[in-house]
């Protein structure tokens, strides 16, 4: 099953799952800089499954948890949120969700301080060696490096 067909069915308001946990975390990475880049944009759709109605025209599939995960986000300091959320997580969800907030950093293939400081709240939090991540981080940083195309093939600048 898609991720996406999952949040479907996370619509209580009241109770942080696992799955909500993983779009709040991806909520407080692209808002760390305090700028929303449309690659990130295009990752969270990718979480949230979007469905096109015209040429430009994107609807979100899965409003409904978007709205709850964003008024979350907007209301609590990711302190708190990671105080809630971490219990409720496995250790591969955590990995997975710190490969979610490395590959969302590295969209624009700089790591701004910002992000930086939230990744690093998440990793204290979520117990998770920095060896474990040395290799997803490796990874991340070659899917995103559209440098190694060339100039004239690179779409960051």
């Amino acid at each position: 099953m898609k991720f996406a067909e999952i949040l479907k069915y996370d619509t209580d308001p009241q109770t942080m799952s696992s799955v909500r946990a993983f779009l709040i975390s991806l909520l407080y990475m692209i808002s760390a800089d305090g700028q929303v880049q449309s690659r990130e944009i295009g990752h969270l759709l990718s979480v949230v499954g979007s469905t096109k109605t015209g040429p430009l025209s994107i609807q979100v599939a899965n409003q409904q948890i978007l709205d709850i995960a964003m008024t979350y986000r907007s209301r609590n300091s990711l302190e708190t949120f990671l105080l809630e959320a971490t219990p409720r997580l496995s250790k591969a969800q955590r990995k997975c969700i710190l490969a979610n907030l490395l590959d969302c950093a590295y969209l624009d293939e700089v790591v701004d301080q910002a992000e930086k400081e939230v990744f690093n709240k998440f990793v204290e939090a979520f117990e998770i060696p920095l060896d474990e991540l040395e290799p997803i981080v490796e990874i991340i940083k070659i899917k995103n490096g559209f440098a190694v195309f060339g100039e004239q093939y690179s779409v960051i600048k």
